[in-house]
């Protein structure tokens, strides 16, 4: 059984313990003897530790996890505070639940390989319940051979009929004798009874490639131990119950980067306080009990001069060695940092590159310190150096932020000219904004370079047009501006026009400038691209708008070359969105998503862009939880966001959101704040679309005055001379007139009066190739039919519900009327199974389910659920929107149930589930009740 450990078995002392059977009991509840007194030290060490209160079970990192079956060994490697012991509870606990014998022992420095032995048989003993071993203390006198002693603790452990559990943790601790050799020895040679789980602080990489030789290892690092934004929000509620809400994981999240210890720190603040917002709030500040947890838990037990150096390395996001030498002056910097990154729970190594990183809690705990405790001169000191050193290294974006802090004006503008294109290239606009911010205008206009840079990150900002303004004209005025230099400032001027919907600016410029496309100006062309990708868009011509961006050619490693990307790919995914089809928008906004989140931060301006996109998609697809995820602590954001497409759908989502959660007043305070930013930054489509939604809102409840009233405003807007001049809008204004219309009259109750608004809206949005609008006009116009008697409202109704179905349209018939749902009952049924997939019983409307799913350890709880799902006939992609699950992770989960129930499908896995008595007829789930 043991390989290559035959030969050492031979020698081994086999001979099984002393034990009394009682009656038929099981073999797992064997009565061992007593054994030799244990020592109490081995017997602490062997003695796992509480559950913790706040434990969740953590499914993606379960042992029935793709990464982690079918291992017989698992290696957790991070530092402390990232949660090892408490991932070692849960596999604890989920063993036990299967009947496994857990064997648990805490390893430390006094461990020599004698001791070592000592401590796993005293473990075996603890762990099982009684005695396993009968002569733990028979290894005192020392061993014949090296390896005789874990060679008879292996035995032993075959002789078991339990499957048996080795935890090991702290193993960074351990001598290394023991972790080099007894480890190996043990993963190498264990019997298949036999799995073992290591928890280690640092990395062991030489124990990890020679153990790891036949895939038997898997290794758990800190990236897989961060919480994700779902596990955030798990661990609170379970600390803190009801009273968290989704936003309030969400900027948790935010604030910890998923790190445990945050995440704790967090909990443990908010249990002494109502109200969470403040904890966070606080948390963010650096008040509210965490620089005393931090000082009391964390650096209060590091030595004095540990504290100090962090203190004065606090400032730089990312730190190294010689980094650290540079700062401090202190010649032995990479051997303390490398010290305190193995021992303080307060570094990120997830940063690649012999660079580490201050979890943003402890960072700014720090940095407060150093106000606090380092005089002006000191910290001035501290930034020159640190400027110098990233200089030096033609590291300029990092040098400039010092280089101002140490009030080093000449340098730091000199750095900022060379580095700012650089990071607004790539996206990252919030710390562009901040430095253009920092350096008066007159120095900008010294330096036409930078004016030109700083004037485009401008363009973006809802909050600068006079100062952008200002860098423009200052530009142009320059005696003898070059034409490159022009062709920059034309480029700004047509962002700001595109960005902000100035209709009659972005044709005037188009028209000046597009014969200057190609001729080297990256900045031009891309803006130029973008907008005629947003004209031919409002003209209906969505593949033409998707074409133009194929004409763009931007050179390898040029510095817009991320901008034009995101561009580019936000622009695609809103034409499927205009076009109707949030699937395709999905597939493509997801991933940019996700690019921008990881590399800028979710709440930076672009990617909150994005996610305003992809809420709206995920809303119009019925996926109200994702949608709801992707806006919560972001429309503040979106205020500042001079991007009119996502800052519409971003606020229009939201007010939906709100009424699906029955809180309208929110909803209509959500859409006044749009049409009050839109009077606010000279926006008229903000307050045209805030005006339409309104209407519509106004309508469902059947409020005619408000209606009327908000129409009569809407045709006043509308009729202004700011938005007749935006003449490649104007087919987009006549269809929300036409849907404004027909909803006021609906709104009164006169479906005659609503019918000529509808058959107008309907072509002209068809023509426009708004799909979403034109199934809105189609089921208005069943709904008016079907009301005044009229043929062919069943037609329209099955047809636009076959479209919607097609497309994933889901939330289309809640988003048009109310009334529909009464009308098509059929159209709210699941939707048709995906291709291969085979049909499911539905369930009649408003029928509950005549079953009730059992609780048992053979199923997860999510696992429970997604069979309650099946029960139900829903097809994957309903159930993830029922869960809040991806589609990915659902097929996951029906997996794990045909091979847990024996099931060859989806059909066949209910019965299997009715016939051991996991699915059964009856009332709702019942939580406790077990197969007999």
């Amino acid at each position: 059984m043991l390989g290559p450990m035959q030969a050492e078995l031979a020698r081994a002392d086999t001979r099984p313990p002393v034990f009394e059977r009682a009656g038929s009991t099981p073999r797992s509840r064997i009565r061992y003897a007593a054994p030799a007194a244990l020592d109490p030290e081995l017997t602490l060490k062997a003695t796992a530790p509480r559950t913790p209160r706040a434990l969740i079970t953590r499914e993606r990192l379960s042992l029935d996890a793709p990464l982690l079956v079918d291992r017989h060994a698992l290696l957790v490697q991070a530092p402390a505070g990232y949660g090892k012991t408490s991932l070692l509870t849960q596999w604890r606990r989920q063993a036990l639940q299967r009947g496994a014998v857990v064997v648990w022992l805490s390893l430390d420095e006094a461990d020599g390989p004698q001791r070592f032995v000592q401590g796993l048989r005293t473990a075996l003993a603890v762990g099982g319940g009684g005695a396993l071993e009968s002569r733990v203390g028979e290894l005192a006198s020392g061993t014949q051979q090296a390896m005789d002693g874990p060679t008879n603790w292996l035995a032993r452990v075959a002789l078991l009929s339990s499957e048996v559990l080795l935890m090991l943790d702290n193993v960074h601790l351990a001598p290394e004798a023991a972790a080099r050799d007894y480890l190996r020895y043990l993963v190498l040679n264990a019997p298949a009874n036999l799995s073992l789980v290591l928890a280690s602080q640092v990395p062991l990489p030489g124990f990890v490639s020679y153990a790891a030789g036949d895939g038997g290892l898997a290794v758990v690092t800190a990236r897989d131990l961060l919480f994700s934004r779902a596990e955030v929000a798990q661990v609170l509620r379970r600390r803190l119950g009801k009273r968290v809400e989704p936003v309030h994981g969400l900027r948790a999240f935010e604030l910890t980067g998923g790190w445990p210890l945050g995440v704790q720190m967090i909990g443990s603040a908010a249990l002494d306080s109502a109200d969470i917002e403040q904890v966070l709030e606080r948390a963010h500040q650096g008040f509210g009990g965490f620089d005393q947890y931090l000082q009391r838990f964390v650096l209060g037990e590091l030595p004095q001069e540990d504290v100090d150096f962090l203190i004065r390395v606090s400032d730089p996001p990312l730190l190294n060695g010689e980094l650290c030498a540079a700062i401090t002056g202190r010649p032995d910097s990479p051997a303390v940092l490398n010290r305190l990154v193995d021992m303080a729970p307060l570094f990120d190594p997830l940063v690649s590159g012999g660079w580490v990183r201050l979890h943003s809690l402890a960072r700014g705990h720090l940095r407060r310190r150093a106000d606090m405790e380092l005089d002006e001169s000191e910290r001035t000191r501290l930034h020159l150096r640190a400027a110098k050193w990233f200089a030096a290294r033609d590291m300029a974006e990092h040098a400039v932020e010092h280089a101002l802090a140490a009030r080093q004006h000449e340098l730091a503008y000199d750095l900022a000219q060379k580095s700012l294109p650089v990071i607004w290239g790539r996206g990252d606009f919030d710390r562009a904004l901040r430095w253009v911010d920092a350096i008066p205008e007159s120095e900008l206009l010294a330096r036409p370079s930078l004016a030109v840079t700083a004037a485009s990150v401008l363009a973006n900002s809802a909050r600068h047009e006079a100062k952008r303004e200002r860098l423009v004209r200052g530009l142009l005025r320059r005696p003898g501006a070059e034409p490159a230099l022009r062709r920059e400032a034309a480029a700004v001027l047509l962002r700001a026009a595109t960005c902000r919907d100035d209709g009659a600016a972005v044709s005037r410029l188009v028209g000046e400038w597009e014969g200057e496309f190609g001729k080297g100006c990256i900045a031009l062309d891309l803006f130029l691209t973008f907008a005629r990708s947003l004209m031919s868009l409002y003209a209906g011509q969505v593949e033409l708008s998707r074409h133009v961006w194929t004409l763009l050619k931007v050179p390898r490693g040029h510095p817009d070359t991320t901008l034009a990307s995101f561009f580019r790919r936000a622009s695609e995914g809103d034409s499927f969105q205009w076009d109707a089809n949030p699937g395709e928008a999905v597939a493509i906004l997801e991933p940019l998503l996700g690019e921008l989140e990881s590399a800028l931060g979710r709440r930076s301006t672009f990617a909150t862009a994005v996610a305003a996109l992809l809420a709206a998609a995920r809303w119009h697809r019925g996926e109200r939880a994702q949608a709801h995820e992707l806006l919560a602590d972001r429309l503040d954001v979106l205020e500042r966001v001079q991007m009119f497409r996502p800052v519409i759908l971003g606020f229009g989502t939201a007010a939906r959101l709100a009424v699906a959660e029955g809180d309208e007043a929110r909803a209509l305070g959500l859409l006044q704040r749009l049409c009050f930013l839109g009077e606010l930054q000279d926006v008229p489509r903000y307050v045209v679309e805030s005006l339409v939604e309104q209407i519509r809102f106004h309508s469902h409840a059947r409020r005619a005055a408000a209606c009327a009233d908000l129409l009569a405003r809407l045709e006043q807007v509308c009729a202004s001379p700011a938005v007749q001049a935006h003449a490649w809008g104007s087919g987009y204004r006549g269809v929300v007139l036409c849907l404004a219309r027909a909803y006021t009259a609906l709104a009164a109750k006169d479906h005659e009066a609503a019918l000529p608004h509808v058959e107008a809206g309907l072509p002209a949005a068809a023509a426009l190739r708004l799909g979403r609008q034109r199934l809105m006009f189609q089921l208005l116009r069943a709904l008016a039919k079907y009301r005044t008697g009229r043929p062919g409202a069943e037609q329209d109704l099955h047809e636009a519900a076959s479209f919607a179905a097609a497309y994933g349209l889901d939330a289309i018939l809640q988003d048009t009327h109310p009334d529909l749902r009464n009308l098509m009952p059929a159209a709210l049924e699941p939707a048709a199974p995906s291709p291969g997939e085979p049909p499911q019983p539905r369930p009649e409307p408003g029928a509950a389910p005549a079953f009730r799913v059992i609780e048992t350890q053979l199923l997860t709880p999510r696992e429970r659920e997604v069979l309650r799902c099946l029960a139900l006939g829903l097809p994957n992609k309903r159930i993830a929107a029922s869960l809040g699950l991806g589609d990915e992770t659902v097929k996951w989960h029906v997996k794990n149930l045909l091979s847990k129930l024996g099931g060859a499908n989806r059909k066949h896995v209910l019965d299997r589930a009715r016939q051991i008595g996991v699915l059964v007829s009856g009332g709702p789930d019942e939580a406790g009740a077990r197969p007999a």
